[in-house]
């Protein structure tokens, strides 16, 4: 089904489907092109994420994948009445050796210099209740746990070191609040 999404909505052919994580994927002539759902998301949200894709593109990350528009232009297009959006990435050879810590703090000084305001996609404002949404669902996960015996290492380490990363968390909140 999504092959002839492909080919209808895009005028793409490929060759194999693929599953990577949650996402359906599908390769063909050197790209690999995963298939998502925009997710209550409108055209312009997802415009935005491209411009700031292709900002990342453009300094230095081969990596971030292309949003494609279907033949209509349209970064979001419906087939057989769901939404989908197209993203396309390069394949690259598998066992490269990769210098994640390198590799972040280059995306992140990239993310720093996009030249134009963020609008759509933006968070700003709200990391603060996400943080305390976050902090109140692990709350309830510790507070389960408190009174059972732990089922192996990793809950063990949970439950005794959760306060500390609670009372951490907490003062983080507060300075973000207060600055």
């Amino acid at each position: 089904m999504l092959q002839k999404m492909l080919e209808n909505q895009y005028g793409i052919t490929v060759e194999e489907y693929v599953k990577l994580d949650a996402y359906d994927a599908l390769r063909g002539n050197g790209w690999l092109y995963l298939i998502s759902n925009p997710a209550g998301k409108e055209e312009a949200d997802i415009s935005e994420l491209e411009k700031i894709a292709e900002h990342l593109r453009n300094y230095g990350d081969p990596n971030v994948p292309i949003f494609l528009p279907s033949k209509e232009g349209q970064l979001i297009t419906t087939w057989e009445q769901n939404k989908y959006c197209v993203l396309a990435s390069r394949q690259i050879e598998e066992g490269r050796k990769i210098k994640l810590g390198r590799k972040l703090a280059k995306f992140h000084e990239r993310g720093r210099r996009v030249p134009f305001q963020i609008e759509r996609s933006s968070r700003i404002g709200e990391w603060k209740s996400l943080w305390e949404k976050r902090l109140e669902q692990m709350e309830r996960v510790w507070n389960g746990l408190l009174f059972q015996t732990p089922e192996d290492e990793f809950e063990r380490m949970f439950i005794d070191s959760f306060p500390y990363y609670l009372g951490l968390t907490e003062n983080a909140i507060q300075y973000l609040v207060r600055f």
